[in-house]
């Protein structure tokens, strides 16, 4: 088990048992990005929390909601 933070109430995070169906390298959003992300029903997806094209921490909530529907887990 490791923190993570889900979506918010409203983006919740799907439950279920799911196969993770595609791994990409990394997703940039301008502001910020994620790596690596591993993609599961569609569209949801396991990722790292937000970092700034410096490499430096965005975002680094966990234990709350605050996703857009995807889990946001430690990169490490």
């Amino acid at each position: 088990s490791a923190p993570c933070a889900t979506g918010k109430n409203t983006t919740p995070t799907i439950s279920g048992v799911f196969k993770y169906s595609q791994y990409q390298e990394r997703w940039n959003f301008g502001k910020y990005y994620v790596r690596p992300i591993m993609r599961f029903n569609g569209g949801a997806a396991l990722h790292s929390r937000t970092y700034r094209p410096d490499g430096s921490l965005y975002d680094p909530t966990l234990g709350k909601p605050v996703s857009h529907g995807c889990v946001r887990m430690i990169q490490e």
